[in-house]
């Protein structure tokens, strides 16, 4: 009997720059910002935050994507002020 290595999806970061792996499209993109929410935010919604910049992704052919890594840091960022070192309070 023969055993497969399971291939997974190529990908032009390391794994661990971008949390192991990618949000293709708008439905996993507002799944990934809606966990945990108690007002969670309809596709259209996270399709203009997407579209006015407000959420950073970038596109692997047709695709929107992102990743949970890129989406946290995104938002650490807007949290301190958009500076990249966290506060010291």
């Amino acid at each position: 009997m023969t055993t497969h290595k399971k291939l997974t999806p190529f990908s032009p970061f390391p794994p661990q720059s971008h949390g192991g792996h990618f949000l293709l499209g708008v439905k996993r993109i507002a799944a990934h910002l809606n966990a945990g929410s108690p007002h969670p935010l309809t596709e259209r919604q996270v399709r203009y935050l997407i579209e006015r910049g407000g959420v950073p992704t970038f596109r692997i052919g047709v695709h929107l994507c992102s990743t949970p890594a890129l989406i946290d840091e995104h938002f650490r960022k807007l949290a301190n002020g958009g500076n990249d070192n966290e506060r010291e309070d």
